[in-house]
């Protein structure tokens, strides 16, 4: 099962949502989207990929394909702004 979560990391923002997925039987509980800011994502129809797009008020958003071992496997984009 995947299901998104507030509060589970860290030394974290409590307010990052984060992506886990959990063995029916409550157990292998695994961080899909690591990292230090508030992370959204969209799985594919498939079952087999999500894009996971973060963000921070300090960082620029990107967007990274992941599989749903948690594996990274291409950043997709990363949002530059001029000045």
């Amino acid at each position: 099962m995947y299901f998104t979560a507030n509060g589970r990391e860290a030394n974290e923002d409590p307010y990052y949502e984060h992506a886990y997925r959990i063995g029916l039987d409550g157990s292998g509980m695994k961080l899909l989207d690591p990292g230090d800011a508030s992370q959204a994502i969209s799985m594919a129809d498939s079952g087999k990929y999500f894009v996971n797009n973060s963000s921070r008020v300090n960082t620029a958003p990107e967007s990274v394909l992941y599989d749903t071992t948690g594996s990274k496997l291409m950043p997709l984009r990363t949002q530059t702004y001029r000045r």
